[in-house]
This record gives structure tokens, C-alpha cells and sequence, in this order.
């Protein structure tokens, strides 16, 4: 197999690789028909755990399930739905862990939506929790995720802080793996920041926490962990590792330097044989030893041939080694490239959504504003009528009812004049009070008719403005 088949193998896998990790990660995955049963099966123990028992942590639980569900079939807004009110019920019993962790979720899901800032805030409520207990592994997996999000959003001086404090916290623990993870974290937020010395630093360092973490050496990490003797160890392994392959070497050296004598031993064995042949065989004797010879030699060429070849496959092996390499590394950058791909796509797709609903949102106001000069005119049209109608009544009232009041006052006044009996004037004058009082009815009633036509007029008046 050679070189360039190799390569033409790696990149035929990387593309097939593409293409699954695409079609994985495009789009949001339905529920499955059981993932579905399960959220309506937890919705229901969530409500009836709200009517009946009022158990808020047992009600949240069941929404962090259906949260979680929605998560892994990346329909990350309704997880985060999900998650933020089952915050609130947490709040409600004042649960802190419960709400630090569902916290961390959070920042875990808006990281994941590239939301970074929101995800720092979250993070950032979930490392204050921790603190306030004083939970040394969850503040250093919340510093952490602190620092990973830093990144993202280029505050890398803020993120190698926090990741300095984890690694504090990591070597007060005694905890090998955390600071490996610490170790590898502050290399490549350095090589981000372009301090390439600061990052073989601490990559140096990740590597012989690994190197010793392999060879069950903790004890001895554990006993001395301090960075320049953690690198002098490193160089100690690697230098006894060469020292060895060395010595290998020179053994190896030495064979080949044995068989060589061997062989000229040989040569000179056969040189003696041939000269006493020469004294001592014939012509045909000394063809047939020199026959034997040339096999020989020809033994020789083989065996040499085969070395030769067998290099060639220890190259080989080198060269498709290089090539794994370069196809994984290949592929880790081809997974950000096609996650932020999709990120985007779907980060345009939302945002052509709220545009068609802004759009939509328009067109309702604008016939909203045309039924409303509709319904403004109808109004007018509809005041002026009862304006008018008040109008006639109004005249009415001054002219054909006040005629009968006006009537009778008079024949009250001529029968006085001409005189009546005591009897006759107790009626004419009972007549009058109710005359009098019937006069001043009317004109309050007129009085208050003419304030309604005025406030009807200005109302019109403002309507038609």
C-alpha cells in the first residue's frame, strides 16, 4: 500500500464522516414515538403532583425529564423552556442545589445555541452556589465551563483567572485528573491567545500527568507535583526511553557487525579453498566451487532484499501513522466547521421567522386602522342623527309644551281677576303651584337637554377632527 493510496483512503473517510456528522447535526430531531409517551406521561405527574400534593421539587424533577428529553433531540429552546420554569419552582422551596445545577444546564444549552453571554450568566450563578457551599469539584467544573465560554467570546485574560483558581483548587484537592484537565484547558487557551511559550508550558505538563497517570505513577505525582520537576521527569522518561531504543540500536549494530565478520570469514575460507583447488582440482572441480559461490552470494543478495523490503513497510507504517494524524485532525476542524454552520443556518432561519411575523404583524395594524375610520364614521354618522332628533325635541319641548303651561297660568290669572268663591280659589291656587311646579321641571329639563346637545357637538366635533 502506498503513500498516496493511504492519503486518497483518509480523505474518501473524511468525507464520509462530513456527511454523517452534517446529517446528524443539521436539524432538530423529532420525538420518538416512546420519547413522546414519556413527555406526556411526565407532564401529567407534574401536574398532579401541583393539584394534589403541591410537592414542588417532585414537580420539578419531572420537568427537568422532559427538559432533558427535548435536549437530546436538540430542540434546545424547549428544553430551555422547561428548564426555566422548573427554576421557578426551585425558587419557590428555595432548593439552591437544585437551582445550580438546572443553572449549569442552562449555560450548557445556550453555549450549545451560541448564546455565549447568556451562558456566561448562567455559569457564573452556578459558580456563586457552589462557592457559597463551598463544593470544591463543582466550582472547578463551573470555572471550567467558565473558561471554555471565555473563549468563545475571545476574553481569554478572563478565562486563564478562573482556570489558574481551578488548578489551585485541583492541587489542594490532591486531584490528579482535575489538574490535567486544568493543565490541557490553560494550553489551548493560550495557544488562542498567541502566547505559543505559555502554551507548550502547560502542554509539556498535560502530557506527563498523562504519560504518569497511564503508567499508575499517581502516588509519585501526588508526593512532588510542582511544574519544573513535573517537566524534569518528563525529560528523564524520555531520555531513559532513548537511552533504551538506543541501546536497541547498537545491539542491532552489533549483530550486523557479527554476520559481517562471519561472512568475510566465510570469504576467506572460500578464498583458501580456492587456491588449494587451484593446486589440487580440475578445470570442472573449480567451476562446480565457484557455482556454489555465486548461490551463495546470491543467498546473500536475497536475505538483503528482504531487509530492505522489510524497512520499507516499517516506513509505510510511519507514513499511514502521519496520515491518521492528519485525518483526525482534519476531522475535529471539519465538526466545528459544520456545527457552525449549522448554527448559522439556523440562527437565519429564526431570524427570517420573526421577520415573517413582524411582516404579518403589519398588515394585521394596517387593516386594523381601516376598520377603525370605518368604525369612527358610523359613530359620527350615527351622533349627528341623535343630535339631530334631540335638536326637534328640544324645540318641541320650548314650543308645544310650553304652550299648555303658559295657557293655564293666564286662565289662573283671569280667574283671580274676576273673583271666585273661598272653595274655587284653594283649587285655582293648588292649580298654579302645580302649574308653577310644572314650569320648572321644564325648563331644568330644557337646561339639561341643552348641555347634552353642547357636549354632543364637541364630541362630534372631536370625532370629526
Amino acid at each position: 500500500m502506498t503513500y498516496s493510496t493511504i492519503l486518497k483512503q483518509a480523505i474518501l473517510i473524511i468525507v464520509v464522516l462530513a456527511v454523517a456528522i452534517y446529517s446528524a447535526n443539521a436539524q432538530e430531531h423529532p420525538l420518538s414515538k416512546h420519547d413522546s409517551a414519556l413527555v406526556v406521561s411526565y407532564t401529567q405527574a407534574y401536574e398532579l403532583e401541583l393539584q394534589n400534593n403541591v410537592n414542588f421539587k417532585e414537580a420539578s424533577r419531572y420537568l427537568n425529564e422532559i427538559a432533558f428529553i427535548y435536549w437530546e433531540h436538540n430542540q434546545y429552546e424547549k428544553a430551555i423552556e422547561y428548564y426555566k420554569e422548573s427554576v421557578e419552582l426551585n425558587e419557590k422551596i428555595e432548593n439552591e442545589n437544585g437551582i445550580a445545577m438546572i443553572h449549569n444546564n442552562l449555560g450548557m444549552l445556550h453555549a450549545d445555541i451560541m448564546d455565549y453571554e447568556k451562558s456566561y450568566e448562567y455559569f457564573m450563578l452556578t459558580l456563586a452556589a457552589r462557592r457559597s457551599k463551598n463544593e470544591k469539584i463543582g466550582m472547578i467544573s463551573a470555572m471550567i465551563n467558565l473558561s471554555v465560554v471565555l473563549n468563545n467570546l475571545k476574553r481569554y485574560d478572563e478565562s486563564i483567572d478562573f482556570l489558574q483558581q481551578s488548578l489551585k483548587l485541583a492541587r489542594e484537592m490532591g486531584d490528579v485528573h482535575q489538574m490535567k484537565s486544568c493543565y490541557g484547558m490553560l494550553s489551548e487557551t493560550y495557544e488562542k491567545a498567541g502566547n505559543v511559550d505559555q502554551s507548550i508550558y502547560y502542554f509539556n505538563l498535560y502530557k506527563t500527568f498523562t504519560q504518569m497517570i497511564q503508567n499508575e505513577q499517581i502516588n509519585q505525582v501526588m508526593e512532588d507535583y510542582s511544574e519544573e520537576k513535573l517537566i524534569k521527569q518528563r525529560l528523564e522518561i524520555e531520555n531513559n526511553e532513548n537511552r533504551q531504543k538506543l541501546v536497541e540500536k547498537q545491539a542491532e549494530l552489533n549483530l550486523i557487525e557479527t554476520k559481517k565478520n562471519q561472512f568475510e570469514q566465510e570469504l576467506n575460507s572460500y578464498d583458501s579453498i580456492t587456491r588449494s583447488l587451484y593446486a589440487d582440482l580440475g578445470q570442472k572441480e573449480l567451476q562446480l566451487e565457484l557455482l556454489t559461490k555465486q548461490s551463495q552470494i546470491e543467498q546473500l543478495k536475497a536475505q538483503q532484499q528482504i531487509n530492505q523490503q522489510k524497512a520499507e513497510k516499517e516506513e509505510e507504517k510511519r507514513k499511514l501513522h502521519y496520515a491518521l494524524i492528519f485525518t483526525l485532525i482534519v476531522l475535529i476542524i471539519l465538526f466545528f466547521l459544520v456545527r457552525s454552520k449549522r448554527r448559522t443556518k439556523k440562527w437565519a432561519i429564526s431570524t427570517a421567522e420573526k421577520n415573517k411575523v413582524i411582516e404579518r404583524q403589519g398588515n394585521e395594524l394596517k387593516d386594523l386602522n381601516a376598520n377603525l375610520q370605518v368604525l369612527v364614521e358610523q359613530r359620527t354618522k350615527k351622533l349627528k342623527l341623535a343630535n339631530e332628533k334631540l335638536s326637534e325635541f328640544i324645540f318641541s319641548n320650548s314650543h308645544i309644551i310650553r304652550r299648555p303651561v303658559a295657557n293655564i297660568k293666564g286662565i289662573v290669572n283671569l280667574l283671580n281677576q274676576n273673583g271666585v268663591d273661598e272653595k274655587n280659589a284653594q283649587l285655582i291656587e293648588m292649580l298654579d303651584a302645580s302649574n308653577n311646579e310644572l314650569d320648572e321641571a321644564l325648563t331644568l329639563f330644557n337646561e339639561s337637554l341643552t348641555l347634552s346637545e353642547s357636549t354632543l357637538d364637541e364630541t362630534n366635533h372631536d370625532t370629526d377632527s
